[in-house]
């Protein structure tokens, strides 16, 4: 039910579509809330479900922030009404404090007009319920896989034939819900063909002592029984979720993998894509920080599922509560009620899949990355409502047959392990079109970008799992990629990949994981080079050899040492002050004053400001509309004898062309960074084009 309060706000949407306001775009209207918080208090505990999620939202605030008696409280709102190209089926209203409001927050819902083919409270079985792990739940659960089974094409997992017979090396047998036993595939007990399910979960920060984890000592005796997992309710309850799957097996990281054995953890995390990519589900306990938590937890459902509204010509229902009805402030008039709200809509949150999927605590982690991504189906526990997650599909109990499509985010677009990718890899290396290698790259390297950006700004316990846990992607995209793996990049074209930037100023990793050139040498976001790629760079630097040392024989695996070899001319710098303003730094070129964007990857550069420790390498420029564009790394030497540097921050130049009409061939330009590079021409028709100069170029080593 909602509050007279609410009811004339629904009412007056509704007065606004009957106008014809908006045809579509937006319409702002205001409207005041309860003046004091006794009054709001009683709306809410008559059960108003549109206070209730307002006070979901500011509740904390308005405690903090009010007297004792909480007394003086006025809440004044603007609402933004928007109707998406006209579309009066789906229509969002934005709810913003007004500007003399104590609270300042906004918060979004969405009215989505139910279809009665995909209507979910028609689902046979399914029923709101007040837990996230009831019987109702799992119809919805259960609907979701075996559809996906049935009928998307592009969450098959097939296997070559030199997998058919693979296993994980470790599996829990669930033999009842208290009589479990790790399965080992060296003892022969896993079967061949084994359909399991893998757990994505927040380890959190459980002493030591008290976590539940595999070790050399007690795997003898968890082969025969293992012990009670009560203590840890995630672990618990996705044996639950298993057995209401229909599936006996699971495979959980911390229960599968010895954890006091870096030999058998490195050797496993190599196998880790197979493992989730061959999954036949991954269980999520989403908004569980540590494993004590769980994947089940209570809801009040007037705030975490949608609120259904019946609208008539003349009256605003409550299907829940039928007997009331509401009227219009005015019978439509025979003209108007086209335009008007009629059937059932759906009250809910807007952008929920961001907020309960993308935001939440199991996401944050960098090591989730993957296991999202080469999973071919994920059911998210999240504390709300039940997520559902493939290639073809993602669903929530608020709308079970597909999230709006502008609510949903495009994750598992990325996965490499889609059928929609396996005629690129399929393609013989020698009957490649020039084409279908662009076509083949591109790809490759959008999804490898993507993942490395999404992957760098989530978190990680332990630094030294910086290439391992994105491993198991790499693994999947080289058939895509067709090169060496270097530490986090790639070899084909590798000149411009060295380009990639840092969003903060940080200090490198204390123990070494990767050569100073590759992202995987930092910790933070990191935004990749193609992000403004435009396929007309002249590169200036020429690669002569790249060296990895691999902790072990895994290419894709730690790194404890490399080094890059090239041909290449520094210029030496001087970083002086930055401009508030432009953001652009005043910089030293051979002793001339310029400015040039610095972005730092260590924070230690600006200690290093002279011209004997910073230089420039400038690797590549682009001249579109007639504005040149170069970028360069910043180095610092670390023994000029042997000319060895490090890379402490990417050097981002723009300058202006000026340009003749009608003129042809060499232009101009007094410029003491672009002075040895080469030349700026111009062509016919006005185009510029860069012409590299002849100036002797020297070898340098950076590690």
């Amino acid at each position: 039910m909602f509050c007279e309060i609410c009811t004339d706000f629904l009412r007056t949407i509704a007065d606004a579509h009957v106008k014809g306001e908006p045809a579509f775009g937006e319409f702002v209207g205001s409207f005041e809330h309860h003046s004091t918080y006794n009054a709001f208090k009683r709306a809410l505990d008559k059960g108003c479900a549109l206070c209730k999620r307002i006070w979901a939202q500011i509740g904390d605030e308005a405690l903090n922030m009010v007297d004792d008696e909480l007394a003086a409280f006025g809440l004044k709102f603007q609402w933004i009404l928007r109707v998406p190209w006209g579309d009066r089926s789906n229509i969002s209203v934005r709810i913003v404090p007004a500007p003399d409001n104590a609270f300042q927050w906004y918060y979004k819902i969405f009215l989505r007009q139910v279809d009665s083919s995909e209507d979910r409270l028609l689902l046979p079985d399914y029923y709101e319920t007040t837990n996230t792990g009831s019987d109702a739940c799992f119809v919805l659960a259960n609907h979701w896989l075996k559809t996906c089974l049935s009928s998307h094409r592009n969450c098959e997992r097939l296997r070559p034939s030199s997998l058919k017979e693979w296993t994980p090396s470790r599996l829990i047998h669930i033999k009842g819900i208290n009589d479990l036993v790790l399965c080992l595939q060296k003892m022969g007990n896993i079967p061949i063909g084994v359909e399991y399910a893998t757990l994505s979960h927040c380890w959190g920060k459980i002493p030591d002592t008290q976590r539940l984890v595999l070790t050399s000592e007690n795997v003898s005796s968890w082969t025969r029984g293992m012990p009670d997992l009560k203590s840890m309710k995630t672990f618990d309850q996705a044996i639950i979720i298993c057995q209401k799957l229909g599936l006996e097996y699971i495979w959980i990281d911390s229960l599968c993998i010895f954890q006091d054995c870096q030999d058998d953890w490195r050797q496993e995390a190599s196998l880790m894509s197979t493992v989730y990519k061959y999954s036949k589900c991954t269980i999520t306990a989403t908004s569980a920080n540590d494993d004590t938590v769980g994947c089940f937890f209570d809801r009040d459902l007037d705030i975490c599922l949608p609120t259904r509204v019946e609208f008539l010509q003349n009256q605003i229902c409550f299907p829940s509560a039928s007997k009331q009805s509401i009227p219009n402030s005015n019978l439509l008039p025979e003209n108007s009620r086209s335009k008007a709200l009629q059937g059932y809509y759906d009250i809910q949150e807007e952008s929920h899949w961001h907020r309960n999927i993308s935001n939440a605590p199991v996401n944050q982690r960098s090591w989730v990355v993957q296991e999202r991504l080469l999973s071919p189906r994920v059911l998210h526990f999240s504390d709300r409502q039940l997520f559902w997650e493939c290639a073809e599909l993602q669903a929530s109990e608020s709308s079970p047959f597909g999230i709006p499509e502008k609510e949903a985010a495009d994750f598992k677009t990325l996965s490499p392990c889609q059928h929609q990718y396996r005629n690129l890899t399929d393609l013989d290396f020698e009957a490649e079109t020039l084409s279908q290698k662009y076509t083949r790259l591109k790809r490759g390297f959008w999804i490898w970008e993507s993942v490395v950006s999404a992957y760098t700004s989530g978190k990680l316990s332990k630094g030294s799992d910086k290439l391992i846990a994105i491993s198991a992607i790499a693994r999947e995209l080289q058939p895509l990629m067709r090169c060496r793996y270097l530490a986090g990049l790639w070899e084909v074209d590798l000149v411009f990949h060295l380009a990639w930037c840092s969003g903060d100023s940080i200090l490198p990793s204390m123990v070494y994981r990767a050569p100073s050139w590759s992202w995987a040498s930092i910790d933070g976001g990191v935004l990749p080079a193609s992000t403004y790629r435009c396929f007309s760079e002249v590169y200036l630097v020429e690669i002569l050899e790249v060296v990895i040392d691999l902790v072990g024989e895994d290419e894709f695996g730690q790194v404890q040492g490399g080094h890059l070899n090239l041909l290449g001319q520094t210029i030496d710098l001087e970083v002086l002050d930055e401009e508030e303003e432009s953001g652009l730094h005043q910089v030293l070129f051979n002793g001339k004053l310029n400015f040039a964007t610095i972005l730092e990857n260590n924070s230690n550069m600006g200690t290093k400001t002279s011209a004997n420790q910073l230089c420039c390498l400038p690797l590549y420029l682009h001249i579109p509309d007639s504005i040149l564009y170069l970028s360069g790394l910043i180095l610092e030497c670390v023994d000029a004898t042997k000319n060895e540097y490090r890379r402490v921050g990417l050097l981002e130049y723009s300058k202006s062309i000026p340009v003749e009409i009608g003129h042809t061939g060499k232009v101009s330009i007094e410029d003491p960074f672009l002075l040895n590079l080469g030349d700026v021409e111009q062509k016919e028709y006005d185009s510029l084009v860069f012409k590299k100069g002849s100036a002797d170029f020297r070898e340098i080593t950076i590690i």
